[in-house]
């Protein structure tokens, strides 16, 4: 059963269980005389809405993943915070005020003790029928690296499918984090004193006189061998495999916002704050727009071409502060302190950022999010993409209103290496450990942070 179908069974079961807990207080709180089945009616959407909300927002966990009970009690308290705050939220916000507190914290806390106990027999039982259909192993690795370290932490995770009794390493004849028995030569007397059922080989795949030597000793002994071809030297970066069709394939740089869930929320988000902010904002953006005609003559709005998630391109709005400005598509002129090109109202917006305001439509229209990486003029992406050869990694998401690397202090000019690499390297960083909470604080840090108007001219 793979971890997307346990996933929907887990949630058709938890609305059946909700919906049971709730019919069972209901009828013990109202009777069947009570005729109001509108109140019913509310509370039952209420519920069943706020479940699925609560639900979609752990999906980015594995389930099947073993975890200690204490663990387990806390992550389940999480879901029951977050549901009782999403539910009330709603009520107190539709107005839905002939909703039975006792009906509605009743229902709750039953149906947070039911989905337990249930969500953790489900689990077991997959994770038991699992194991006996790939049969619990006893694993001897060979290699006590990073990679072979991360067979160990599979394996202590995931019990039910086997243990690690130890590793045998050329290198490391001690550690902390490993149980070494041995040299490679020492394979078959490691195997006569620890008797196991698999060998996983964690070594670079470069010394085949070696990894023939294994297989052939693992075959001999009946021993079934397995090897895993050393990624993590390979590609010193986020990786995962997968699988193409039949073929087996590796996924280089993988982050978080590859995961759907993440990119949901992130866009629910996008639309929320960016939606609030133009509403709040209108009266100020109305008297820029009417400064920028009195003060010069031209549009109110630049429209230069950026390039967005992948590559495309497009219009991105801003605020005209300049007399001239570059030609959108292939401008080449950067700004620089004391631009003679901009103007008196130019130049405060610019200094406060107020320019930027528009680009809360592109993010409406889905070409930017609130938070990433700056879209950079397309002249200057090719530019920097020769100076930083991983540059055009930022292409993975989508570009941002704000972003880490303007937040700390890296915009304004690219022409020395070190303020295209720290650009860069913070732009890379953002997305490898991107979190909701990472960009709530890049957002507190663009209207609060001194650093976020370093080099705004």
């Amino acid at each position: 059963m793979k971890t997307r179908e346990v996933l929907f069974v887990l949630l058709v079961v938890d609305l059946l269980l909700l919906n049971i807990s709730f019919l069972i207080v209901a009828y013990f709180h109202y009777g069947l005389g009570y005729n109001r089945f509108n109140v019913i009616i509310d509370t039952f959407w209420l519920l069943n809405f706020s479940w699925i909300v609560t639900f979609l927002f752990f999906i980015t966990e594995d389930p099947l993943i073993e975890k200690p009970l204490p663990k387990r009690i806390i992550n389940h308290g999480k879901k029951f915070l977050l549901f009782l705050s999403i539910a009330s939220i709603l009520a107190l916000g539709l107005n839905i005020s002939d909703i039975s507190r006792i009906t509605f914290f009743a229902t709750i806390t039953y149906f947070f003790i039911l989905t337990f106990f249930f969500s953790n027999f489900f689990i077991n039982y997959i994770r038991i029928k699992k194991a006996k259909i790939h049969n619990y192993t006893e694993v001897l690795v060979v290699g006590a690296g990073n990679l072979g370290l991360e067979v160990k932490r599979y394996f202590d995770q995931n019990p039910h499918r086997g243990k690690v009794v130890g590793f045998l390493d050329d290198f490391k004849l001690h550690s902390d984090k490993a149980k070494i028995l041995g040299r490679v030569l020492d394979f078959q007397e490691v195997y006569n004193n620890n008797r196991f059922d698999q060998l996983i080989i964690a070594i670079p795949i470069n010394n085949r006189e070696k990894l023939r030597k294994l297989i052939d000793q693992a075959e001999f002994n009946g021993v079934r061998p397995r090897v895993i071809p050393d990624y993590y030297n390979l590609f010193s970066r986020n990786f995962e495999t997968t699988l193409l069709g039949d073929l087996p394939i590796v996924n280089i740089r993988e982050f978080p916002l590859e995961i759907y869930a993440n990119r949901f929320w992130k866009r629910v988000f996008d639309l929320v704050f960016s939606s609030t902010a133009l509403l709040l904002v209108s009266p100020i953006l109305l008297l820029i727009a009417i400064a920028i005609k009195i003060d010069s003559k031209g549009p109110v709005f630049y429209k230069p071409i950026r390039l967005g998630r992948r590559g495309e391109e497009f219009v991105l709005y801003k605020f005209r502060s300049m007399y001239a400005n570059d030609d959108p598509r292939m401008g080449q002129q950067s700004t620089k302190e004391d631009d003679d090109r901009i103007t008196r109202v130019g130049r405060f917006i610019r200094k406060y950022s107020l320019d930027e305001l528009p680009q809360f439509i592109n993010v409406i229209k889905h070409d930017m999010s609130v938070v990433g990486p700056r879209p950079h003029r397309v002249i200057l992406n090719k530019i920097l993409q020769e100076k930083a050869t991983n540059y055009l990694v930022r292409h993975y998401v989508l570009p941002g209103v704000t972003g880490w690397a303007q937040v700390n202090g890296w915009r304004g000019p690219t022409d020395t290496r070190i303020q295209y690499k720290g650009r860069t390297l913070h732009d890379l960083w953002y997305i490898e450990h991107w979190t909701f909470l990472l960009d709530l604080y890049i957002i507190m840090l663009t209207v609060f942070g001194v650093k976020s108007r370093k080099n705004a001219f």
